[in-house]
């Protein structure tokens, strides 16, 4: 009985280390940031994206791509677009006190990346 009273208050202690823990900003990542902003290059010098490679076969083959593309691929890349969309709500939430690089981040991984995925593709391009 004396070790379940006991239980109680570490519980509360662990669970409000934790919580300082989440909500704390790492103060070393801003250090991290200043030396990154000092070594990124200039916006002249960046070397622009790959093309996309397509891929000319058979017509058979490519209509077949295009098909599967409109009736299984695209569907699934919106519900993902759209549910990255929801879970960069409590992203940002929980990245914000680390900055807005780690805001960015998020919106990059949760928001741009799913959402170009499902409009820039060419039909077809997997």
């Amino acid at each position: 009985m004396r070790t379940a009273n006991l239980r109680r208050p570490m519980r509360r202690v662990v669970a409000g280390l934790l919580f300082a823990a989440i909500c704390a900003p790492a103060p070393v990542w801003a250090e991290e940031e200043a030396a990154v902003e000092s070594a990124e290059p200039s916006e002249e010098s960046e070397i622009p994206p790959a093309p996309v490679e397509r891929r000319w076969y058979h017509e058979a083959q490519r209509e077949a791509d295009i098909g599967f593309d409109l009736l299984i691929i695209r569907p699934a890349a919106f519900i993902t677009a759209a549910a990255g969309a929801v879970l960069f709500v409590p992203a940002a939430i929980l990245t914000a006190p680390n900055g807005k690089d780690s805001v960015k981040e998020a919106y990059e991984r949760f928001v741009r990346e799913p959402g170009e995925y499902f409009v820039s593709r060419p039909l077809g391009e997997f």
